[in-house]
């Protein structure tokens, strides 16, 4: 496989995709034996007419949750590349809601990359959405200064994104939702059709604020925060990304690195455990660019992309505990 992101430079993540120590000196004792593999019938479980088979694990919990439809109609291009389109969806609900796990189920699972979401109460999103005669709108999902991923994300690696025990996300009575989905061509025009289904804490939680930066827009917290989840978006003209804390007093500590930047494997990350950040810490995002994306002149779509932005959902030790 290729290189999987970020490097273990940052801090530690949740279901990160890296072998432990434990891990290689297994594997590199089962290769020193020649790597043997016992025969089929060794493996084999026995049946009788009392042996119980394993139930198929349903994708939903007994909870269904809220679920939601968005991309329908939409026709992916057949010519491969990264394709963005934004989807303005109602909210059904009539009063706030908590999240704190959100999943994706794709009618064509291998056409979609990512889902990012944020809940718009301007009613900018649905505006946007009535005025292009195409399903959803062609323009990165963001509302003003409202970063799509401020209200969690999604992907193909990761399309159970789940937050840990004591956080969630609030969604605001009657917001829109609106989808930023990422997909690619795959040899023929398709349809992705996405269901999200979004599922509530059952304890105690702190609600989670995003917190929004890029490369040229750093951010300095202004009293103590805990980072929990953390998502970026950019094009694959992106060479190299590193998110930064530096403290008040010029201390540098790496959040995430990401050496070589590949969207088709981008994610939402969980930091295991939180990060803890002091107040008057400034978060910088720095980049570089392809040799490639050095060598063509960028129009004003491909600059934007060209510089990562990124959500931090992060609490704070004043927030109130809701039930």
């Amino acid at each position: 496989m290729p290189p999987w992101l970020p490097s273990t430079a940052g801090a530690p993540l949740s279901h990160a995709r890296v072998l432990t120590q434990t891990d290689r000196a297994t594997l590199i004792a089962w290769l020193d034996r020649g790597a043997p593999i016992p025969p089929l019938a060794a493996r084999a479980i026995p049946l009788s007419s009392t042996t119980a088979l394993p139930a198929a694990k349903p994708w939903a919990p007994v909870d269904a949750g809220l679920s939601i439809r968005i991309a329908d109609g939409w026709q992916v291009e057949a010519d491969p590349g990264m394709k963005l389109r934004s989807f303005a969806v109602a909210s059904p609900t009539e009063s706030d809601l908590l999240v704190r796990t959100i999943e994706m189920r794709a009618d064509e699972p291998g056409l979609v990359h990512a889902v990012s979401l944020l809940w718009d109460e301007t009613g900018f999103g649905a505006r946007l959405d009535r005025g292009d005669p195409l399903p959803g709108y062609d323009a990165v999902g963001d509302i003003g200064l409202q970063w799509s991923g401020s209200g969690g994300s999604v992907s193909r690696l990761m399309p159970r994104f789940g937050l840990p025990a004591g956080y969630a996300i609030r969604i605001p009575a009657q917001a829109t939702l609106v989808a930023e989905v990422h997909a690619e061509g795959r040899g023929k025009v398709e349809s992705p059709g996405i269901t999200v289904r979004l599922y509530p804490p059952y304890e105690p939680v702190r609600v989670l604020q995003p917190l929004s930066f890029s490369g040229v827009r750093p951010v300095t917290v202004t009293e103590p925060i805990t980072a929990v989840a953390i998502n970026i978006r950019a094009s694959s003209r992106v060479q190299s990304i590193q998110v930064v804390a530096i403290d008040s007093t010029g201390i540098a500590r790496t959040l995430l690195d990401i050496p070589e930047w590949n969207e088709r494997l981008a994610e939402p990350w969980i930091f295991e455990p939180p990060v803890v950040l002091a107040a008057g810490s400034e978060l910088v995002v720095r980049s570089t660019l392809s040799i490639e994306a050095k060598q063509f002149p960028l129009d004003a779509h491909a600059a934007a992309m060209s510089i990562p932005t990124v959500v931090v959902l992060v609490a704070r030790d004043d927030d109130p505990i809701c039930e």
